[in-house]
């Protein structure tokens, strides 16, 4: 999938956060200070990683110089320092009332979860100021509306581990029956890749992309995610075969 596909009528989120999705185009508040602003890896060629104080300068420094960066924060760390939170977007400022109410849909991307994985930071860090810059304006005025979203995936009865994670993160499921099923049983899903003509039995579970933890089952059914369900090896019999195990549908 292309990201520009993802981030088309959006608003994008990282932890930084990044939102898109209108058609006003962006005013600079002073482009000056972005042309030479460099995270410490840029400055180092790689070899230094930004710290703390540093991440809190570059995203004062580009807050100051965009109206498209808001930087707040969304928690303290264990030593009790401020963790760092940038709304990148056409927004008056990063207040979540004001992110809700713009209507756009939000991508959230954690930046450095656990300390040695600096590489994130960085490539954030890069990525706002590009864009306070004024690179990716596609990815802002895009019309394009993101299309492909799951209405549901079904995993099937069998997948019993599976099944069980599902539930102890409160996912909900909906378990099919042949009666629920009548005059339904040819259903279309269509797969990431390639679309597929196929009956989901009964006894299958569905689960419903519209609950309130359907962003956390969306993490875990997605075979690409780094911590879903084929992540952490729960499928590995089932992938055996070839063929992913879980469907999901837009219908």
């Amino acid at each position: 999938m292309r990201i520009r596909r993802l981030l088309g009528s959006s608003l994008v989120c990282v932890v930084p956060v990044i939102l898109a999705g209108s058609a006003v185009r962006a005013q600079s508040r002073a482009a000056a200070p972005l042309d030479s602003l460099q995270t410490r890896a840029e400055q180092s060629n790689f070899v230094e990683t930004s710290r703390y104080d540093d991440v809190r300068t570059f995203l004062a420094t580009v807050d100051q110089a965009s109206n498209l960066v808001h930087v707040t924060s969304f928690g303290y760390s264990f030593e009790g320092r401020t963790l760092p939170l940038a709304v990148v977007g056409r927004v008056a400022d990063a207040r979540p009332a004001t992110v809700k109410a713009s209507g756009k849909l939000r991508v959230y991307l954690q930046a450095n979860i656990h300390a040695g994985e600096v590489e994130g930071k960085e490539a954030v860090l890069a990525l706002i100021r590009d864009i306070a810059k004024g690179q990716h304006a596609d990815w802002l005025n895009s019309s394009e509306t993101y299309s492909y979203l799951t209405v549901a995936y079904f995993v099937p009865a069998e997948q019993k581990v599976a099944l069980d994670r599902l539930r102890a993160h409160g996912i909900q499921l909906e378990r099919l029956t042949a009666q629920a099923f009548e005059n339904h049983q040819e259903r279309t899903v269509r797969g990431t890749w390639v679309p597929v003509d196929r009956t989901v039995p009964a006894g299958a579970y569905r689960v419903s992309m519209t609950q309130p933890l359907a962003r956390l089952a969306f993490y875990l059914l997605e075979p690409r995610s780094y911590d879903g369900l084929v992540a952490w090896n729960v499928l590995d019999e089932a992938l055996k075969s070839g063929r992913a195990p879980i469907l999901r549908t837009r219908d």
